[in-house]
């Protein structure tokens, strides 16, 4: 997907209703009060916006784009809570770019314990279906906005707003004839429903990197923990001892345990190596956006 069709994506906030069926809903969606540019100079944009659905109606949010590649979002709700989630969009080629993602960290990292159960909430994190659903909508669309963008020669991207929830991406067309974009060439995408996860994020990510070998070096031990426990427990059906029935029922549950964790430790490695299409075929919302346009 082009760095264009990235920034554009992340400062159009009223798309996810819409596209994002199964984490939004379109029946959530509410018209935006308002979508206001604050700033627009060649540092970049700052744009301030209301909320779009009912369950952040109440919000006051901060969209700011940092030339070249940051976008820092930030949603403040009446009940005082904050929100911040900072994007850093750097393209590779016409078609490619590869995202940053800040603002994701799951547990304090103050000690080596910590630390490994920090990595296992990040990977469990990444292994989710409705997470690359998500991540599946967006770049379909995306994929087609560039393919647009290419067959309309930008006569269809007009820097004028035509609606309020437009003010984004008019801002940001505006801001890229004005300063310039990074590539100026065919943007040539294409979807790519067999990279797989690891492809997409694990080999970048130094966290899933670490905390897969030892995820891995984990399913190993209690695989073969389970084992001797399993192995112990039948050992003790030759006795009949009450104390040795206690023990065969505690082995036995012990091994079942393991066991369980293990199975759960190695479907968590192979889901990285899923292929990026969702496992069903409900990701969008056929009557919103037909599989024609697309």
């Amino acid at each position: 997907v082009s760095w264009e069709s990235m920034i554009e994506n992340s400062l159009d906030p009223t798309h996810a209703p819409q596209l994002h069926e199964g984490t939004f809903f379109s029946a959530d969606a509410i018209p935006m009060k308002n979508f206001e540019i604050e700033s627009s100079n060649t540092a970049g944009l700052k744009l301030t916006h209301s909320g779009y659905s009912t369950k952040n109606k109440d919000m006051n949010a901060t969209r700011t784009f940092v030339a070249p590649c940051l976008v820092d979002v930030c949603y403040e709700f009446s009940n005082g809570k904050k929100q911040q989630f900072p994007l850093y969009f750097v393209p590779r080629t016409e078609s490619t770019t590869t995202v940053f993602a800040g603002g994701l960290a799951f547990l304090p990292r103050t000690s080596i314990i910590s630390r490994f159960f920090s990595d296992l909430a990040h990977i469990f994190f990444f292994t989710r279906e409705s997470l690359w659903i998500f991540n599946y909508q967006d770049t379909q669309i995306m994929i087609g906005q560039d393919q647009r963008r290419n067959n309309f020669k930008q006569a269809a991207f007009s820097p004028t707003a035509t609606s309020p929830s437009d003010v984004g991406v008019a801002a940001l067309q505006s801001w890229l004839n004005t300063y310039g974009r990074p590539f100026s060439g065919v943007v040539s995408s294409s979807p790519s429903h067999s990279s797989s996860r690891w492809n997409i994020h694990g080999r970048h990510c130094s966290i899933c990197t670490r905390g897969l070998l030892r995820i891995n070096a984990l399913q190993k031990q209690t695989s073969r923990v389970s084992f001797l426990a399993a192995a112990l427990s039948i050992s003790t059906l030759f006795l009949f001892q009450l104390d040795r029935l206690r023990l065969f029922a505690g082995l036995a549950l012990f091994a079942l345990l393991t066991s369980g964790f293990s199975s759960f430790l190695l479907k968590t490695r192979k889901a990285f190596l899923k292929g990026n299409k969702p496992t069903h075929d409900l990701w969008i919302r056929s009557d919103v956006f037909p599989t024609a346009a697309l």
